[in-house]
């Protein structure tokens, strides 16, 4: 595992937040090839959406990722999961109604994370030119960049050099 990335499927959840690059100005949901390109690598059995719902589900992860879950609840309300036992282990599926596949399993992966507490270390970067989603590995759980050695460090540096100008 690299140091960014989430346990089992979280990453899954993970790579599809980071389908938008700020800091090199790219978006592999930017056309319904990228999209479909993206379901084939990481989810073969789900259908891509609409190009505009799988954006909005993006933008809806990334909020709640950040700490504001309003519109990633919005979209949870309106697909179905199911609960399916299997011996000693269980799995949270889209239910066969779901009218957004792909929505209802990054959310049914989303909902395990909140339960076993991996979820929560999701983050994002708070660099503005970077804003990349990474799993927070600290024991402490205070992680706050996603490579301390480039935006923290590019942060920190551009602090320092404030600081020295205000002093003159």
């Amino acid at each position: 595992m690299k140091p960014q990335e989430a346990p089992g499927a979280l990453e899954i959840v993970r790579s599809f937040a980071n389908t938008l690059d700020l800091e090199h100005g790219t978006d592999q949901l930017a056309d319904a090839a990228g999209l479909a390109a993206w379901c084939r690598q990481h989810l073969p059995e789900v259908s891509p959406p609409a190009l505009r719902d799988a954006v909005a589900l993006r933008t809806a992860l990334r909020d709640a990722i950040d700490g504001d879950p309003a519109t990633l609840d919005a979209i949870a309300a309106a697909q179905p999961l199911r609960l399916r036992l299997g011996g000693q282990s269980a799995l949270l599926t889209a239910g066969e109604d779901a009218t957004d596949p792909l929505a209802a399993r990054l959310l049914a992966v989303v909902a395990v994370g909140a339960l076993d507490g991996t979820w929560e270390r999701l983050k994002l970067c708070p660099a503005e030119d970077c804003r990349w989603a990474f799993y927070d590995h600290a024991r402490n759980r205070k992680g706050v960049w996603c490579q301390m050695s480039e935006c923290g460090n590019r942060r920190k540096v551009r602090d320092f050099r404030a600081r020295r100008a205000a002093a003159g």
